[in-house]
């Protein structure tokens, strides 16, 4: 029953055989109620100055400096 609730033609790319594929059966639903986030914009040439930060401050065994216009959090 939460199988025919659940299901989105989209999902047929995974489960070919449709809401019948065996798989499904394996699968779990899990339910997130989150009241915070985190999210990282990195695109582009930014991304890469990252990286290059970031190795770079592996090589010397301290955290990579962060932009504060990269990354922010939200809360609900």
């Amino acid at each position: 029953a939460t199988i025919d609730r659940l299901w989105s033609e989209a999902w047929r790319v995974w489960f070919p055989t449709g809401q019948v594929d065996p798989s499904l059966c394996s699968l779990c639903v899990l339910r997130v109620d989150a009241t915070e986030a985190e999210y990282w914009d990195n695109q582009g040439l930014q991304g890469l100055k990252f990286v290059v930060k970031s190795l770079r401050a592996l090589v010397q065994q301290e955290q990579p400096k962060i932009d504060a216009k990269q990354n922010a959090k939200v809360t609900s």
